[in-house]
């Protein structure tokens, strides 16, 4: 029934939140299943992510409309007349054209492998002393300003689990 009460919710002003959007318009109940598919679609925070960022297609019908649910029953209508029997498509989800592996290349591209750039090398340990970080492989250390992982967040966790309280540029959450 709260579903069908997203008919009678007029859009949010500004730039919402997807938690804070997700609420209003279908009530708290589904935020957790919300959560999980933002979580791992892009390993995203449902209290940070804003809803235009993500799903520019669901704002703009809800705004056309004044409810999803009536932009999605409209854009089906005028599918069907248009194709004579199509089908309703969900507005699409924002991410590459080429899939989440653009976002390292592109990262990558100006970075001379070798110098700036460390592929294809296990990291064993991660320290922060001072301005920089000290990565440890098998093979050598590696000392950088800056430091970007592009590996599973468990193995991430597991490397910056040692650097206990984070310095103030270190932006990650510790887990318990």
């Amino acid at each position: 029934m709260r579903i069908l009460g997203e008919l009678f919710r007029s859009p949010l002003e500004g730039e919402p939140t997807v938690a804070k959007w997700v609420h209003h318009r279908f009530g708290p109940a589904l935020l957790p299943y919300v959560d999980a598919v933002f979580t791992g679609t892009y390993a995203g925070d449902c209290d940070r992510l804003t809803i235009d960022s993500v799903m520019p297609g669901v704002r703009h019908l809800e705004r056309e409309a004044g409810s999803l649910l009536r932009g999605l029953f409209k854009k089906m209508r005028e599918e069907k007349k248009r194709k004579k029997g199509g089908s309703l498509k969900m507005p699409a989800m924002i991410s590459f054209s080429n899939g989440m592996r653009q976002l390292p290349e592109k990262l990558t591209e100006k970075l001379q492998q070798g110098k700036e750039l460390q592929t294809a090398c296990r990291a064993m340990t991660i320290k922060k002393e001072g301005n920089n970080w000290y990565v440890s492989t098998e093979k050598e250390t590696f000392s950088a300003k800056n430091l970007v992982l592009a590996l599973p967040v468990n193995q991430a966790l597991q490397l910056l689990r040692p650097i206990t309280p984070p310095c103030p540029s270190t932006r990650f959450l510790k887990l318990k």
